[in-house]
């Protein structure tokens, strides 16, 4: 407890500026966090209409290697 009042008192005035900067830290994380995953969906997503397409050609009796 000691401790955090020396850092409350070292503090001081700063304190805005500290929680301002975290919270700008906060949402750039977010925000890469939130590419990172929409990278990850559209991956899945290409991956899953391979599948499909290889799976209807195949149904159709066509040759996949020609394009048909």
């Amino acid at each position: 407890m000691n401790r955090i009042k020396t850092l409350n008192i070292y503090l001081g005035d700063n304190r805005k500026y500290l929680l301002i900067s975290l919270n700008v830290l906060l949402i750039i994380f977010v925000a890469l966090e939130i590419s990172i995953l929409n990278n990850l969906r559209s991956k899945f997503e290409i991956q899953t209409a391979g599948t499909e397409y290889c799976r209807t050609c195949s149904q159709k009796d066509g040759n996949f290697s020609r394009g048909w």
